[in-house]
């Protein structure tokens, strides 16, 4: 196909030197009437002629994206020039970002977490035996009883159920906010126009913390006068920290419509924290010991005060003893921890959803239960050395999600794509097309690597750049997106080579198109651009000479 169109086909590159948009061809370099004071960016759009910009984006300034028609000499491919020798453009779409437009998704929030505050009361019995030889009463037996704990707060669901509708809103724009970012932040990835004119943007959405307060509870202390309010605990709802990417939107910017978006209407984000068969032990205390509550009783066995009984005294805090290997008596408790259930529901769109799934990718959260087991001594016959101890063990399951649904870590719009939409997706390191008009995707290619990102699209095919650190190795892969073509890949440490539409491998140092291969073979065409200073490489496009 490549060698059908090459003897009819040229290239031109849109470049800035100093403050000034220029463009450049094989028969010489044509200044733009566009500074880079007043547009930022300035690249091609999808037919021959367009050209799109935009102003510089933030807060205070204009926010605009603008198209423009190029004119050419009739006949030719050379760009017509006004008197003062700037190329002559007429304005063709104007649009500016519409702020707070609807990305139409909305992210549904239903979370259970847990809170309770318990202690661990302990009563000790002593029974002390007159000793006639001793004239005293000796320690002769010691017991230890697990009485009710002491609730501080009880044990309780806390849960949280809101919506947070996605949208354009100013305050959440990476540009135009300033962090932290309720809910989740907004960035413009890319830009375009369509062969209608048509102003194109591409967003992405990562999420942030939820912005719904946090409900709160009493955190108590233990004196010697009993437990009093040290403090306030905070329970807030959560969002996984992955995937941080929420979704992607290609938007109309005149029209403020959605075109595209990778997540359904409605995503619903469930947790819920694990429930164990009974509430669990505050074995630390806010202020760092490790303890329980005791009291003790003391029983006389004859003497003058036979039958006689001490206590019991009042409940005070005591220490946990070190860890002895004479348990005698070991009470079993059972609470698990973590988070059990996590779903993540309409994150992709139907049809995006089933490619993904079909080449294998992960969907689910994967969460996993690792069991525990805690042993705390809280009495022993003797001392020193420990023996005879008794204690309780704390066993159960820590619950953590191990592994979450895929990342949809690149998308980029395939510029000059011939018909609808398409655009190039990368997920787990695997190129996706997907033409959502058409309800179309399938995986394209898996090139590998310790990294990969995609360099570019444009008509059939995606550049997608991956490698390795160490050794360090940058390699490129041609991906097409339809058809029947296998990726080639290619060495590539300079970032040498782009895509063009409709089907060119283009190397810009040369200025030559290439054959896809291992390593690319270099063709004759097209003619090469002029030599010129400024910031290369630019934006290149290709066209048909009349």
């Amino acid at each position: 196909m490549i060698g059908r169109v090459l003897g009819g086909t040229r290239v031109e590159e849109v470049f800035l030197d100093g403050d000034r948009w220029n463009l450049r061809t094989p028969r010489g370099v044509f200044p733009l009437p566009l500074t880079r004071s007043e547009f930022e960016a300035v690249k091609w759009g999808d037919a021959p002629d367009l050209l799109v910009g935009r102003t510089p984006f933030g807060p205070d300034q204009p926010n605009r994206v603008v198209a423009w028609q190029l004119a050419r000499r009739p006949g030719t491919a050379e760009p017509a020039t006004d008197a003062d020798g700037l190329v002559r453009l007429t304005l063709k779409r104007e649009a500016p970002l519409p702020f707070g437009m609807p990305l139409g998704t909305t992210l549904r929030v239903r979370q259970t977490r847990r809170y309770g505050q318990r202690l661990l009361r302990v009563e000790t019995t002593r029974h002390l035996v007159w000793n006639e030889t001793e004239h005293a009463y000796l320690r002769r037996g010691i017991e230890f009883t697990i009485a009710d704990p002491l609730v501080l707060v009880p044990e309780q669901p806390v849960t949280y159920a809101f919506d947070v509708p996605i949208t354009l809103e100013r305050a959440k724009g990476i540009l135009f906010g300033a962090p932290p970012y309720a809910d989740y932040f907004w960035d413009i990835f890319d830009i375009g126009a369509d062969r209608s004119g048509r102003l194109l943007a591409l967003v992405i959405v990562s999420l942030t913390e939820p912005s719904v307060p946090a409900q709160t509870f009493p955190v108590y202390n233990v004196s010697s006068a009993g437990p009093y309010v040290h403090s306030t605990a905070a329970v807030p709802p959560v969002f996984p920290s992955s995937p941080n990417t929420f979704l992607w939107a290609l938007i109309d910017l005149g029209q403020g419509a959605v075109v595209a978006s990778t997540a359904e209407p409605v995503v619903t984000l469930t947790l819920a924290e694990a429930t164990g068969p009974e509430p669990g032990l505050s074995v630390y205390l806010p202020d760092g010991r490790s303890g329980f509550l005791g009291r003790d009783t003391s029983i006389y066995h004859g003497g003058d005060r036979d039958g006689e009984v001490e206590g019991p005294g009042a409940w005070s805090f005591a220490r946990f003893l070190p860890p002895s290997t004479t348990l005698l008596t070991v009470t079993e408790m059972r609470t698990d921890s973590g988070f059990r259930d996590v779903t993540l529901e309409g994150f992709l769109e139907p049809t995006l959803r089933a490619a993904l799934a079909d080449a294998g990718s992960r969907l689910h959260f994967e969460v996993t239960g690792t069991p525990t087991s805690h042993t705390y001594v809280y009495g022993c016959e003797t001392f020193f050395p420990p023996t005879n101890c008794s204690a309780i063990r704390v066993a159960g399951t820590s619950w953590e999600v191990t592994a979450a649904p895929l990342e949809l870590t690149d998308v980029v719009r395939a510029r000059g794509a011939e018909g609808a939409e398409r655009l190039a997706l990368l997920a787990d390191g695997r190129v996706f097309a997907w033409e959502p008009a058409a309800a179309r995707a399938d995986l394209r290619a898996a090139p590998g690597g310790e990294f990969a990102y995609l360099s570019a699209a444009a008509g059939r095919n995606a550049l997608v750049t991956f490698g390795v650190f160490r050794p360090e190795r940058i390699s490129r892969a041609f991906v097409p997106l339809e058809g029947a073509g296998d990726a080639v890949s290619f060495d590539d440490p300079e970032i040498a080579f782009t895509v063009l539409a409709p089907d060119h491998l283009y190397h810009a140092p040369t200025g030559r198109f290439h054959r896809p291969a291992t390593p690319p073979a270099r063709l004759p065409l097209p003619a090469p651009l002029v030599e010129a200073p400024g910031t290369h490489p630019g934006d290149y496009h290709a066209i048909r000479l009349p």
